[in-house]
């Protein structure tokens, strides 16, 4: 398997563009969501956790989004900022909420989930929500599809243009079932 280096002295690792939300899990294994009591609260979304997870183990990363301009937006840019991920990309969207997601944990393979995703602030980003003061000669950009493509984001259109920009895509992510 191949070794990807990180040049020193450069800006930014990586650039993660995608959904940041709240994920609520239940706290009592195996209930049904209609007989959950009680939610744990944790950062969301697969572009946001591997902005985390990345800034974590000490790369220089960045998350472009959006959220709302409530009290889960400021829980969600504040724990990136802990963990060292720079949130200058992050928008906040005075007229949208964050977006929550409700989760169980069934079984081993069973997670229901309710997304609560309409109108939401991370659904609501634009092309001229991303900063062109991101390095991006030197960094790598995770990208990944969400359900209903923001206006002016369409992927394909999106990725060539990051490509003459000079950006280097990290490769597709597919999750179970093939989708992706």
């Amino acid at each position: 398997m191949g070794q990807t280096r990180f040049a020193s002295g450069r800006q930014l690792d990586l650039i993660c563009l995608g959904r940041l939300g709240v994920d609520l899990y239940a706290q009592q294994v195996g209930a049904r969501l209609e007989d959950v009591s009680s939610f744990a609260k944790y950062l969301g979304g697969s572009s946001a956790n591997i902005a985390f997870g990345t800034a974590r183990l000490g790369l220089k990363s960045a998350m472009l989004s959006r959220v709302g301009d409530d009290h889960m937006g400021r829980f969600l840019v504040e724990s990136l900022a802990r963990e060292g991920c720079d949130v200058s990309g992050i928008k906040v969207d005075p007229e949208r909420l964050t977006a929550l997601v409700l989760l169980g944990l069934k079984d081993r393979e069973t997670f229901p989930l309710v997304f609560y995703r309409e109108n939401c602030a991370d659904m609501a980003l634009r092309a001229e929500d991303i900063s062109e003061t991101f390095d991006h000669r030197h960094a790598f950009l995770h990208r990944r599809r969400v359900q209903s493509q923001p206006p002016g984001l369409g992927l394909r259109g999106q990725a060539q243009r990051q490509a003459r920009a000079g950006y280097r895509l990290s490769p597709r992510i597919v999750g179970p079932g093939g989708q992706g």
